[in-house]
């Protein structure tokens, strides 16, 4: 696919955002832009420079209040090995954040945390080239950058669980004991990964990433929620039953997939310092998947009160001539500042 077809379809679903939300289009096509890394005019992914990002999605994230903010996830070419891969991929991210007013000390905690993840970057060669190491997402909140970043950590060639403690200790956090019940007490659970948020306004934002069948789910919440963090019993209660509520629409959809993405969000702030838990599933089928359309636009509805908002245009003008769907996939949050958002994965095909 050509580049600047994508970026043409990502354009006129931003039109479609903006003029909901009352958004600045012009604004988010720049920011869009500046993630893409060039204008590629014509020309085919495999000329393009090796700066410009050839995987792109984007992340819609509606709130009560007819609110909504655009992110988007990115990766580079691969290079001819994998430490050649993630260098160039972290050196992009640095130029683009600093580049939209990011500041030094988030772009080097990022540094510090994939050092601690690595050790020797080229420890990595001993995986293929595209295997996936650093994931990169960018976001804006209040106009300043936010970096977002999702770590490979099972590729290290250290002990995973001293990676983890470090990672936290880098943050000022204690991630072990989330770890611990997340994937070391879950036996189903595929451990991901860990994500860090980093802005220059905001305290840094880790994330535990596993993935685990949906029948476990209940059952996770609880290990994590009563032994860790939210604590009492009425929490745990309150924590499944939004779990419930949010796979109670979708598990009808027949081309929902098996499994769940579910993270721990471990905040640094003093004023909400207590974790929150990220759920996302995904989607597995093909162009014109309504029933999955619908049922995301019913989560929505339910969360944010948006009953109006566009995802069946939305989803069809990423889609135009394509057999697989542009609908990738929708994630809650279940924490104190976080029952009126959803987040909608979309990907230009």
């Amino acid at each position: 696919m050509v580049l600047h077809c994508l970026t043409g379809r990502y354009h006129r679903a931003i039109d479609q955002v903006a003029a909901w939300a009352t958004l600045d289009a012009a604004e988010q096509k720049r920011r869009l832009q500046a993630v893409v890394g060039h204008d590629s005019g014509g020309a085919d992914e495999s000329r393009l420079p090796e700066s410009v990002a050839v995987a792109l999605e984007m992340v819609l994230t509606v709130r009560a209040g007819r609110r909504a903010s655009l992110a988007w996830l990115w990766a580079r070419r691969p290079k001819p090995t994998l430490s050649g891969t993630a260098r160039a991929t972290l050196e992009a991210a640095f130029r683009l954040y600093l580049q939209e007013g990011g500041d030094i000390s988030s772009a080097t905690g990022l540094s510090d945390a994939v050092a601690i993840a690595f050790g020797d970057f080229e420890s990595l060669d001993r995986f293929a080239p595209s295997a996936q190491a650093v994931l990169l997402g960018f976001a804006w909140r209040n106009d300043a950058p936010l970096l977002k970043s999702y770590i490979n950590t099972r590729l290290g060639a250290g002990e995973h669980r001293a990676t983890i403690s470090a990672l936290g200790a880098r943050f000022g956090v204690d991630a072990l004991p989330v770890y611990e019940q997340l994937f070391e007490k879950n036996p189903e659970a595929v451990f991901k990964g860990v994500g860090i948020d980093l802005s220059p306004r905001d305290p840094a934002r880790l994330k535990l990433y596993t993935r685990l069948p949906r029948r476990s789910l209940e059952a996770a919440i609880s290990s994590i929620c009563g032994s860790t963090m939210l604590g009492s019993e009425s929490s745990v209660a309150l924590a499944k039953e939004e779990a419930n509520s949010f796979l109670g629409v979708l598990e009808p959809v027949r081309t929902l997939a098996d499994d769940i993405e579910l993270a721990v969000a471990i905040g640094t702030s003093p004023v909400s310092p207590m974790p929150s838990l990220k759920l996302t599933v995904f989607f597995v089928g093909g162009a014109g998947d309504f029933e999955a359309v619908n049922a995301v636009g019913e989560v929505v509805a339910a969360r944010c009160g948006a009953r109006d908002l566009p995802l069946p245009k939305l989803v069809a003008s990423l889609e135009p001539d394509s057999s697989v769907s542009a609908l990738h996939g929708v994630g809650i949050e279940i924490g104190d500042d976080a029952r009126d958002k959803v987040n909608v994965y979309l990907r230009a095909r």
